[in-house]
């Protein structure tokens, strides 16, 4: 499944992209970005309309399937010898399973 990763103004920031290694990764950013992100390994795609809702609303209509992630997320998964311990983990661990549920899943972390 395809994983868009919206994101402005933060392409220093992208902590995400650090666990989807091998993964079909597309960054939906504005034109005038474009500069910024391109560094980064993985498909481009430009948004021609600002804000989030927009962004969030073009992958709706653009993509029959994808996942959605926030660019500044970290994920973990508990240790098995001590389960109040976590270790880093890949997003395949995390919403592997969850692909064949959902058309589009958001992910997306608050304080």
């Amino acid at each position: 499944m395809k994983i868009i990763i919206p994101s402005s103004k933060r392409s220093n920031l992208l902590n995400t992209l650090s666990y989807l290694r091998g993964m079909d990764v597309s960054l939906l950013i504005y034109e005038d970005e474009v500069a910024d992100y391109k560094r980064h390994p993985v498909d481009i795609v430009i948004c021609p309309e600002r804000g989030i809702a927009k962004k969030r609303q073009y992958v709706i209509e653009n993509y029959d399937r994808a996942i959605m992630l926030d660019d500044d997320l970290s994920f973990a998964t508990r240790r098995e010898d001590d389960p109040t311990k976590f270790y880093p983990a890949q997003i395949s661990e995390v919403c592997g399973a969850m692909e064949d549920i959902w058309n589009h899943l958001g992910i997306f972390g608050h304080v």
